[in-house]
């Protein structure tokens, strides 16, 4: 979509701050469609916004794209970005998990022009990875930009209320190769999970259970670093995910959480760990976890 709405502009920004999952789709999809994909440096932790204005200032740039919060759980501080983007004429594009923005900025408030994520946190089963659904927003003026379909409301000859496609480019139809619903794909019952879950929890069961996933995970991290084996790897703000530093074997560790019927965070180095926590977990489950540290 950047690249679409660039005119000569051939390049997107990705921070290395992403998830490198999703840097690798990026790159994939990317490289058939002649798009440059340059990678933005971190600096502890955190996107390098002084380089990114650099590689702004190299001209070309059609778009730049960011994560909320990102790979090391970390909530970024993405003010003066949208701006930095928009003076080059670029787009920012920001990648968040649904639940977590019932309680975060929204990236609309962050001034960006797309917002993409994964939903399966809004009431979907992990099922050994899936099928997930992914959401995508924009934008007004990039309406006629975005894949796939949009659903209207409008009314029938009766006067009763119903659901039509709208804003539907006629290339959809007619000029196949510069249609843009070619990566579309139908995630309905995914979908229907996600509404369901929506209407069920309503607004205020969803800020509840991202709080207590923010307040577990750091519990989590205060507990662990008590015990003089953790320390934290990163002093930024985190929301349920957080990298920590262990003076022990990390696999040994981990091996021994699993066959205590625990998942024991996600190893990124050879002594760091990265732990995640839900709205599932118990606080007797956390301190479980916390004793077969020590």
């Amino acid at each position: 979509m950047a690249k679409a709405a660039a005119k000569k502009a051939d390049t997107v920004l990705v921070s290395d701050t992403v998830d490198p999952k999703i840097q690798a789709v990026v790159k994939t999809y990317a490289h058939f469609h002649g798009v440059k994909i340059r990678i933005i440096g971190h600096a502890e932790g955190v996107t390098d916004k002084g380089e990114m204005c650099r590689m702004l200032d190299e001209g070309g740039v059609a778009g730049v794209v960011v994560q909320q919060p990102n790979r090391y759980g970390i909530i970024e501080d993405y003010g003066g970005f949208a701006e930095a983007c928009h003076d080059k004429k670029a787009l920012l594009i920001m990648n968040s998990v649904a639940a977590d923005l019932a309680l975060l900025k929204t990236p609309g408030e962050w001034g960006a022009d797309i917002a993409v994520g994964d939903g399966q946190s809004l009431g979907i089963s992990m099922s050994f990875g899936g099928p997930y659904v992914g959401y995508m927003c924009c934008t007004e003026k990039l309406m006629r930009k975005m894949p796939g379909r949009i659903v209207g409301e409008t009314r029938d000859s009766r006067g009763n209320r119903s659901f039509v496609l709208t804003l539907q480019a006629r290339e959809q139809h007619i000029r196949r190769q510069k249609a843009t619903s070619n990566i579309c794909s139908n995630e309905s019952l995914m979908a229907l999970f996600v509404t369901v879950y929506m209407a069920t929890m309503g607004r205020n069961g969803l800020k509840e259970a991202a709080s207590l996933s923010y307040a577990g995970a750091h519990y989590l991290c205060d507990e662990l670093v008590k015990t003089g084996r953790f320390t934290l790897v990163y002093n930024h703000p985190f929301f349920n995910e957080f990298c920590v530093r262990y003076d022990g074997d990390v696999d040994a560790l981990q091996s021994k959480l699993a066959d205590n019927g625990i998942l024991g965070g996600v190893k990124i180095a050879d002594d760091i760990l990265m732990f995640a926590v839900t709205e599932k977990r118990t606080k007797e489950e956390i301190d479980r976890l916390v004793d077969l540290c020590k």
